[in-house]
């Protein structure tokens, strides 16, 4: 059973955009070859699976201001998770070949607790972040650009791996389909993937991520 939620997209003016030190490219998705990424965190399966609170866990994982953030926060529990996500999904913008993830090396500085907009550094560069709350699950954007596609949210009721995976990419090639028109999945070098256009070989990026009983997937506007 898929259970879909839609996500507006977001965009940011540039008259009003306070992170001007960050200096993206100005080229969109599709012609900048820049991964599209996306984190989901369900928040009762890293419940779970985590206990943040044991002895060391923020230290290995936060940087001291990132740890104050979660000091002060009117939910800690969900600052955790939000922050969490962010590393991920900014990670996921970088080639993963050969490289850890290590939390520590993400730098989370800016975040708007009402908009969920952020900004994070990593390795000499500086990506935007948006961040969706709902009660079960946690939801970050990366890009280079403060611009944000729309985000599509699948619950799935299904708990192995291989079931969620087939439901997910079903989802995706039926939506990638309609909007862009005939194409298959491939992965570049790194993984990352894209729908090819059977036409005109075009590599359109996807951003794709599942956790818990939950998968999203973007699509990005052409």
């Amino acid at each position: 059973m898929l259970c879909w939620t839609w996500k507006r997209p977001i965009k940011l003016k540039s008259t009003t955009n306070p992170w001007n030190a960050c200096k993206p490219s100005e080229q969109p998705w599709i012609l900048s070859g820049k991964k599209l990424v996306i984190d989901l965190v369900d928040l009762a399966q890293a419940r779970r699976d985590s206990n943040w609170q044991r002895r060391g866990f923020l230290d290995k994982v936060f940087l001291p201001d990132e740890q104050q953030r979660i000091r002060t926060a009117s939910d800690p529990d969900r600052m955790v998770w939000t922050l969490w996500s962010m590393k991920e999904s900014v990670y996921k913008q970088h080639p993963a070949a050969g490289r850890a993830f290590v939390p520590l090396h993400i730098h989370c500085f800016e975040l708007d607790r009402d908009s969920g907009l952020g900004r994070v550094s990593y390795q000499q560069s500086c990506l935007y972040t948006q961040t969706q709350h709902t009660h079960p699950y946690i939801l970050t954007l990366a890009s280079t650009v403060p611009v944000f596609d729309r985000a599509r949210v699948l619950g799935l009721s299904e708990s192995s791996y291989a079931s969620q995976h087939a439901a997910l990419r079903q989802a995706i090639r039926s939506e990638a389909a309609l909007r862009y028109g005939d194409g298959a999945f491939v992965k570049d070098t790194d993984g990352a993937p894209y729908w090819q256009q059977t036409t005109t070989g075009l590599n359109i990026p996807l951003g794709i991520s599942h956790h818990g009983h939950y998968g999203a997937f973007v699509l990005p506007t052409v």
